[in-house]
Parts: C-alpha cells; sequence; structure tokens
C-alpha cells in the first residue's frame, strides 16, 4: 500500500493505517476457482507455499506461511 496524502503524509512512514497495510493480492491460476475470496488475514509469507502446492511441488518442511489454497 501507499499514501497519497491521507493522514497528511506521503509515501511509506512509520505508520500503518489500514490503506498501507492491508493490500488486495489478485492471483489466477489453473486449480483455484474464479472469484475465490481468503476472508481470512493472511500474508505474503503464504504465497510461497500456495504457489508451491498449485504447482504439485511439495511444500519444505520449515517453510513459513502456510497455502491458501484450502
Amino acid at each position: 500500500g501507499e499514501a497519497f496524502g491521507e493522514h497528511d503524509m506521503l509515501y511509506h512512514g512509520r505508520f500503518v493505517f489500514p490503506e498501507m497495510v492491508h493490500v488486495p493480492l489478485l492471483v489466477r491460476a489453473e486449480g483455484l476457482p474464479r472469484g475465490g475470496v481468503v476472508d481470512t488475514p493472511c500474508s505474503l509469507t503464504d504465497l510461497a507455499p500456495t504457489v508451491l502446492e498449485l504447482a504439485g511441488v511439495p511444500v519444505p518442511a520449515g517453510l513459513d506461511g502456510v497455502s491458501l489454497r484450502h
């Protein structure tokens, strides 16, 4: 996310306003239903396990994050 003048600031700052930390991530891939939405909070650490699972590659033990496919 970016700030474009909201809260009297530009770019990134030391604050965590929702528009800076809640950023949508759109993924289109075979094996994912169209229009699917993950309602629970997730992180970019969940992206690697998700991509690996979609590619049919085993997720290494100890990898941070969880697949968002389920």
